[in-house]
């Protein structure tokens, strides 16, 4: 990564994409609008997952962007120009991993790193910081689980759901956050590890399930699609396996709930192929099938 000094990145411009690169990156039609390093953005071992936010009353928009040792939030209005605003520390230790989902205005953030629980900050206050970075500091804080690999978010219904959590066996930890100051614990869901995730309420074509809050689960060996509609009583749907299977890592619906794109983190290295998307139908939620 381009280490910028903080008089440089003032003077940053925009790097067209030409011959195939824009400056030493390589790209195809997109031009480099800017480069901030780990250390401009608040240092440790290495950063990991990132998540978007848009202040409803300015319209301004920030990067969430996960570090080892906390997460920055970078303000991304004028992309040339980023601006490092707050630092959420970890909870607990550093850890590689750190996941972060948004809900009503607020930034619900998780790690790997043992006793951590979620960490529930108000990202409005952010807007408020004119000299940064300043240090932001939760305004809730949910300790039903100690470390979480991700969360995943349904904004439809209010809650949040950690996966690969140490409880249920790694599988779906669901919670109410319909009040962000006050996330309850509404049920777990335990099968096998969970990964990633999707969570929707559905709309698809499979009447049998209209209405119902469903979870498409990715879950290391297979697809999982779980009816968590009553939260207390979640239920397997069905399971989606496919050939040459190696990690099932993540996935994501068609904007019409008919298909269900996902892929495998380790299947070019076992199976020698490259990388490859699964397409399968699931318009028969109990039915579903890998097309290719």
């Amino acid at each position: 990564v381009l280490t910028l000094s903080l008089s440089a990145a003032a003077a940053w411009s925009p790097v067209p994409c030409e011959d195939g690169f824009a400056g030493e990156y390589p790209c195809e039609g997109l031009a480099l609008l800017s480069v901030r390093s780990l250390e401009e953005l608040g240092g440790g071992a290495n950063g990991n997952d990132c998540w978007g936010w848009v202040d409803p009353e300015s319209g301004r928009e920030f990067v969430l962007y996960g570090r080892s040792n906390g997460l920055s939030i970078v303000d991304v209005t004028d992309p040339v120009n980023p601006d490092y605003l707050a630092n959420v520390p970890t909870a607990s230790v550093q850890s590689l991993w750190r996941d972060v989902k948004v809900f009503d205005n607020h930034a619900f953030i998780v790690s790997e790193a043992p006793a951590h629980g979620m960490q529930v900050v108000d990202l409005t206050e952010v807007t408020q910081v004119t000299d940064g970075p300043v240090e932001l500091l939760p305004v809730a804080m949910y300790l039903g689980f100690g470390n979480a690999h991700n969360i995943v978010m349904n904004e439809a219904s209010g809650h949040a759901y950690a996966v690969g959590t140490n409880t249920a066996g790694g599988g779906l930890h669901a919670i109410d956050v319909n009040e962000p100051t006050n996330p309850v614990i509404a049920g777990t869901f335990e099968a096998s590890y969970t990964h990633d995730a999707q969570v929707v309420i559905y709309t698809g074509p499979d009447q049998d399930h209209a209405g119902q809050e469903v979870a498409f689960c990715f879950n290391e060996d297979h697809v999982a699609i779980v009816d968590v509609t009553d939260k207390t009583d979640m239920e397997l749907i069905s399971d989606v396996t496919y050939a040459q299977v190696e990690y099932t890592h993540q996935g994501w619906l068609s904007e019409d709930q008919t298909f269900l794109y996902f892929n495998d983190e380790l299947d070019e290295r076992t199976w020698g192929h490259g990388t490859r998307t699964y397409i399968a139908d699931v318009s028969d939620l109990d039915n579903p099938v890998v097309l290719g």
